[in-house]
Formats: C-alpha cells, structure tokens, sequence
C-alpha cells in the first residue's frame, strides 16, 4: 500500500464512517473496497471522507469504478463527502457536499448538506430543507 495513504475507520449509529487520507491509488482503491466488504455490517450507511485526500490518481478512481458494486454493499447507501467525491463515486453511490463555514447559513443555523447523486454528471441535487430551492 502507499506508504503516504492512511485510512480510518468507525462506527456510529449503525453506519460506518470512513476516512481516507493521503495519496489515492489503485491500491488503496482496492483496501477501500476489501475495506468496507470486511466492516460493512449489511445495514445502515457507509461514509467515505475524501477532504483529507491529497491526490487521486485515475488508477484508483478505474479500481474503485470496476470492483465496487452491489456484491459488496447497496450502492445508494454509499455516500462519499467532499469535493473528491465526485472523481471518486462509482454510479449508483452519493456525493455529500456541505456548506463552507460561515456561508449560506443564518448565524445560530443548522447545518444542511447537500445530497448528490452520481449520474454521471451529478445533475440531481437534493435538499433537506424544504423551504430552500435547489
């Protein structure tokens, strides 16, 4: 594995959340994978933080496209948070993308992630806030 990727792993309310960190490969796309299929409990959520990512190489990304399927774990319970999600998501899983600290909130707010789904082009954006349009 690359000695420069680190990842992480927990468990809270029945979900599993997952924090990659460092380099993205091939290798590591595949102990991502092995990863999940091993603490994946067959229900709830799996959360794969992907901010604290340095790079991502397209190996990685064509590893975890091509070996990442319903076998393993539902798709649609697959959410990847950050930006890098969006190199990362195979079609089927979700990209979660929250507000930057200190825009569009109201002081004292909730905060309100924004659920993509991969498409694709990610054409589809979903709100928890019903008053607000997408």
């Amino acid at each position: 594995m690359n000695s420069a990727f680190d990842i992480s792993i927990r468990n809270s309310s029945g979900n599993l959340h997952i924090r990659l960190q460092g380099a993205f490969d091939a290798v590591c796309a595949w102990t991502l994978i092995k990863t999940i299929s091993k603490h994946y409990p067959g229900t709830g959520r799996v959360f794969v933080a992907t901010g604290p990512l340095d790079t991502v190489q397209p190996d990685g990304v064509t590893m975890l496209r091509q070996h990442m399927n319903a076998k393993i774990m539902p798709l649609s319970k697959l959410f990847f948070k950050g930006e890098k999600g969006f190199a990362l998501a195979p079609d089927g899983s979700r990209v979660v993308i929250g507000h930057r600290k200190g825009t569009r909130r109201q002081p004292g707010g909730p905060f309100i992630p924004r659920i993509l789904r991969n498409r694709g082009a990610c054409a589809n954006i979903k709100s928890r806030n019903p008053n607000r349009s997408s």
